[in-house]
């Protein structure tokens, strides 16, 4: 994936190939995941679909997965995920019904999503910044979580025009997030969001992430994710009702004055 985004080295397509065969002849869920995108962007179709139906077959899938679900196990729904993307990928949008903002994507590392979720909205506007410089425009150490108001502060510091707008975190809140989501990628525009994940299993009760949100199926009440923490091209899809869910946060920093929200970052007089 690094050498796939040029993430701190030059890109390096042989190479991202040579590694990404070589994982999914290991049975790496997430090499073959990767290398099935690889085989898509070369239009060996055939050979991408039989990429992600190994990986789909490694563990348990579903219509759509979980956010908070295993690392192998996203891998897996990835996989069917893109299965079943395929033909979305290349349909033309349709406002109000369908529509889908092809994104660059790189992989996060550890505990780098909100620059890196940055990072790739960034590249999406021309910029060729990895995850890691864009941590480091921010005060807080590598390896620690971002504020996001230094992240908004550092998207300045490259010249480019983000806002931060927020949602109410009920019902007629998410209703509204998701009718300006939709116009936003109508207009060929992603958005970057946070996510919050509650349960025993994370430190303190809960955790936090945040990943772009890029395209939405109105018929099956789906959208779809660009996720830094999964592997290249990055793309799931979620069910509305589990965006509901996790698309709310307190977790964002200052900006938040633990207030839970639906916050979002959206592109400022494109």
């Amino acid at each position: 994936m690094v050498y796939l985004s040029g993430e701190g080295v030059t890109p390096d397509p042989v190479q991202a190939r040579r590694l990404a065969e070589r994982a999914a002849e290991l049975n790496n869920s997430s090499g073959w995941v990767v290398l099935g995108e690889i085989q898509f962007q070369a239009g060996e179709l055939d050979a991408a679909k039989a990429s992600w139906t190994a990986a789909s077959k490694l563990k348990p899938t579903g219509a759509t997965g979980h956010p908070a679900q295993p690392s192998d196990n996203a891998s897996a729904q990835q996989g069917a995920d893109l299965l079943k993307l395929i033909d979305h990928r290349r349909r033309k949008n349709e406002p109000g019904k369908f529509g889908f903002v092809q994104m660059p994507h790189i992989h996060q590392g550890y505990n780098n999503c909100g620059s890196t979720a940055c990072a790739t909205f960034a590249r999406f506007q021309g910029s060729e910044i990895g995850g890691w410089d864009f941590k480091r425009l921010c005060p807080s150490p590598l390896g620690t979580g971002t504020d996001w108001g230094h992240l908004l502060d550092a998207s300045k510091k490259i010249n480019q025009n983000w806002k931060l707008i927020t949602f109410t975190p009920d019902d007629a809140g998410f209703e509204e997030a998701t009718a300006f989501l939709k116009k936003e990628i109508d207009a060929g525009r992603p958005m970057v969001v946070d996510f919050k994940y509650i349960g025993p299993q994370y430190a303190g009760g809960s955790a936090g992430h945040t990943l772009n949100v890029c395209g939405y199926i109105r018929a099956e009440d789906l959208y779809i994710l660009c996720n830094p923490a999964v592997a290249s091209p990055g793309l799931q899809l979620i069910t509305a009702a589990d965006l509901k869910n996790f698309w709310r946060s307190d977790h964002y920093g200052g900006l938040s004055n633990g207030v839970l929200s639906r916050p979002a970052f959206v592109i400022e007089n494109p």
